[in-house]
């Protein structure tokens, strides 16, 4: 019965293989690189080069998932699973935060749902 199991949990996972699609942004690999850190701020770049799509039907209808390695994803129920970046950073009590983002880039992709 076992091997059942771990059968049919084996063509599972491959037939989700199979209906990923790999969309290739950068050469660089998915990473968080903190560049400069002192005792008052820090400075990071965030690389995301490459994403998965994965084709899943439901009951509510047809949805592509989005999967970025190394990310997690936001498990709200009734929202969208979107992959999400946590850190978590050391703020002393009573120290006052400031965001500031100095540079950023953005990239339109295009993407046909191919089935």
């Amino acid at each position: 019965m076992k091997l059942v199991n771990l059968f049919l949990g084996l063509g599972f996972v491959l037939n989700l293989t199979v209906s990923a699609t790999d969309i290739k942004l950068t050469e660089t690999s998915n990473q968080l690189v903190i560049t400069e850190k002192s005792l008052t701020e820090f400075t990071f770049i965030n690389h995301l080069s490459e994403i998965q799509t994965l084709n899943v039907k439901t009951d509510v209808g047809d949805f592509t998932k989005i999967i970025v390695s190394g990310y997690g994803e936001n498990a709200l129920r009734g929202n969208a699973e979107l992959p999400v970046l946590e850190e978590l950073i050391n703020i002393p009590l009573g120290a006052e935060v400031a965001i500031e983002i100095v540079n950023k880039e953005e990239k339109t992709i295009f993407y046909q749902n191919m089935e």
